[in-house]
């Protein structure tokens, strides 16, 4: 009887060593997950995106992993290339998400800055018909669209939570980094401590965001052609890989299952996309 338990002890046993030793290492894991997200945090808040840090963090190391496990069965590495692909697919990946992160950041904030010299004028009449900066701030919330809507209603939720109305526009600030927002909190924090006419002040403000509108759409004209260029210099090396291994099958033999070819290709895939981070980085401006 106790030969016949023994079998399924063993079992339990190994089966409770492997739970507790998994437990133990699941703590220091997940933080090192949770470390990851936070990197993305800030662009997660100012983006609206409804992700959770920590869960980004495992959904980067999710991708990475089926990427690998497809380059891995395509490919046959050898296990030092196999770890070198894991480590360079992990940086990708992290690169990767973070350049989504920040696209959908900067096409948020170009929103937001298209809408906010609408905002201003909807402020300045606001206050010139009586109406204090919150209640004015409120008005113009309820008129506007998102993101705008959103990030007023944060102000004076901000505000009715006891913060500063001005601190809360500092805020804002922050979430929203462009001048044209710095300038509005600026110029209210020193309206409000040496008074004067907020209304006069804010139409001059929105003038001058006017102004640098029409600045920023005749900088992005003008730098078009040369973005294009970079795009097509950068993609150019891949279309013409793509289309070599395509049509030589010795040399994509040679490529795809030797060493060597491992290594050239590591290379041409860091080079390349060197190349169109260089680039973008040369035909882009500061607003």
């Amino acid at each position: 009887m106790v030969g016949a338990l023994a079998p399924v002890a063993i079992v339990l046993g190994g089966t409770l060593a492997a739970a507790l030793i998994f437990s133990s290492l699941w703590g220091r894991f997940s933080g090192r997950v949770a470390s990851i997200g936070t990197l993305y945090a800030r662009d997660l808040d100012v983006g609206d995106i409804g992700v959770k840090a920590d869960d980004l963090g495992y959904m980067v190391i999710a991708v990475a992993a089926v990427v690998w496990i497809a380059i891995v069965f395509i490919l046959r590495p050898t296990p030092v290339f196999g770890v070198l692909y894991l480590a360079m697919i992990l940086l990708l990946s992290a690169f990767g998400v973070k350049y989504y992160l920040q696209a959908r950041v900067k096409k948020r904030v170009n929103l937001f800055r298209d809408q906010f010299e609408n905002v201003m004028r909807a402020l300045v009449s606001g206050v010139r018909v009586g109406l204090g900066l919150r209640q004015a701030l409120v008005h113009v919330a309820d008129q506007s669209k998102e993101p705008a809507s959103k990030e007023l209603v944060r102000v004076i939720g901000a505000a009715n939570l006891g913060t500063s109305i001005l601190d809360a526009l500092d805020d804002m600030s922050e979430r929203m980094p462009i001048p044209e927002t710095k300038m509005m909190a600026r110029v209210i924090r020193v309206q409000s401590q040496s008074g004067g006419d907020l209304a006069g002040v804010l139409e001059h403000l929105a003038d001058t965001i006017r102004d640098r509108r029409k600045l920023q759409r005749r900088m992005s004209a003008l730098t078009a052609q040369a973005r294009v260029s970079a795009w097509v210099l950068g993609l150019l090396p891949v279309a013409f890989l793509a289309f070599v291994l395509g049509t030589q099958p010795g040399l994509r033999d040679a490529t795809l299952n030797t060493t060597i070819g491992h290594i050239v290709l590591m290379m041409a895939i860091s080079l390349d996309a060197a190349a169109v981070f260089v680039l973008y980085k040369m035909t882009g401006f500061d607003p």
